[in-house]
């Protein structure tokens, strides 16, 4: 069976997420320290399996190549997990956006610009959001990204807007963003795994 290498907080904690509530098994869920490229359980150097060093990863038995990018581990894991919705095509387009967008658009502020940066990066970040909400949940009237209907897309984008927290953005996140991020981590699902991946976090740094 496939093993699914993530870290908590990251995008890499979209997949977990995804594939606790999709049902999807993997042979091993091994928990990444993204900061010390280590397997957290073991220390054993994560660049060995990962020569890149992102998280998630998907690797195989068979021979079959890793999968090393989100969008290509969220697909697999919404293909064998029922988690693409009635438009598989228009999942992976909302997938695309959010990777190419929202991730760099929320993720430019972990840098902590300055000046004429940081207006910058608010500038892209407010117009990302509009996008956002005016294409994918029609100017807040839908309550998820795609058909109004619950996808791996959701799960990701609310693993994005989580993280404007941590940074102290989330002010800067329109409502309907934050309502979006509050509704998919109400799910028993969502918030069960969120727990279960919390929990093994801090048992393994202890």
């Amino acid at each position: 069976m496939p093993k699914l290498y993530y870290s908590t907080l990251s995008c890499g904690g979209a997949n977990y997420i995804a594939a606790h509530v999709g049902g999807v098994k993997f042979d091993e869920n091994v928990l990444v320290n993204i900061q010390t490229h280590k397997l957290a359980a073991t220390g054993e150097d994560y660049f060995e399996i990962n020569p890149k060093g992102n998280v998630p990863v998907i690797t195989f038995e068979d021979g079959k190549k890793n999968l090393n990018e989100n969008v290509g581990t969220l697909y697999y894991i919404g293909k064998n997990g029922g988690l693409l919705g009635e438009d598989e095509t228009a999942t992976m387009n909302a997938l695309g956006f959010l990777a190419s967008e929202w991730h760099k658009g929320v993720g430019a502020f972990f840098g902590k610009p300055e000046g004429a940066a940081r207006e910058k990066a608010v500038a892209n970040l407010a117009k990302q959001a509009n996008f956002f909400i005016d294409f994918y949940l029609e100017g807040g009237k839908n309550e998820y990204m795609v058909g109004n209907t619950f996808t791996i897309a959701d799960i990701y984008a609310s693993v994005i807007t989580s993280w404007s927290y941590f940074i102290g953005l989330n002010t800067e996140i329109p409502e309907a963003l934050i309502k979006h991020h509050e509704r998919i981590q109400a799910l028993p699902k969502v918030a069960e795994a969120v727990k279960i991946m919390k929990d093994y976090e801090a048992s393994v740094a202890k």
